[in-house]
């Protein structure tokens, strides 16, 4: 039984690929070669490996916001900003017209020193393939409060 305080997995993770979409889309205009991540590396947070660099590829909810996912289910395992290895995160924005590229090693130490700066938000409840159920703990950081600590570079795809 769903409300709204329940998001379904199937329809995020539709979502999560139509980003990966995007971006593949994008470095097939660049004629940028890459791969897609294997099954352990995906399960290590990656989804493309570029000239042995590795990418995390996530959708952009809210425009020019990072929305760091602090814990992953109801019973504290680490978010993707601890458990991800990847390289660099790519964020595409909703529209699909920008491409933000950031430095995973730089925000994670970064969001580890100024996290408690940001209020720590409760995801909406989500419903699993196997009708699961699991809350995720999430803070909002500005893509701008990065600046001078974080690595950034974005670009407009479209």
């Amino acid at each position: 039984m769903k409300g709204d305080n329940m998001t379904e997995f199937n329809k995020n993770e539709i979502v999560g690929k139509q980003a990966v979409d995007a971006f593949k889309k994008y470095l097939t205009t660049k004629k940028v070669t890459y791969r897609d991540a294997s099954d352990i590396e995906q399960k290590a947070g990656i989804d493309l490996v570029i000239n042995n660099k590795t990418y995390e590829i996530k959708h952009q909810t809210l425009d020019n916001c990072l929305i760091i996912e602090e814990t992953s289910i109801n019973d504290n395992q680490s978010g993707w900003i601890y458990t991800s290895k990847a390289d660099y995160l790519i964020e595409v924005s909703s529209d699909r017209s920008m491409i933000t590229k950031i430095s995973m090693p730089e925000l994670r130490t970064f969001y580890t020193a100024i996290k408690n700066n940001y209020k720590l938000y409760p995801n909406k409840c989500s419903e699993g393939k196997f009708m699961d159920h699991w809350t995720s703990w999430f803070r909002i950081i500005e893509v701008n409060d990065l600046n001078g600590y974080v690595s950034v570079r974005r670009t407009k795809i479209k």
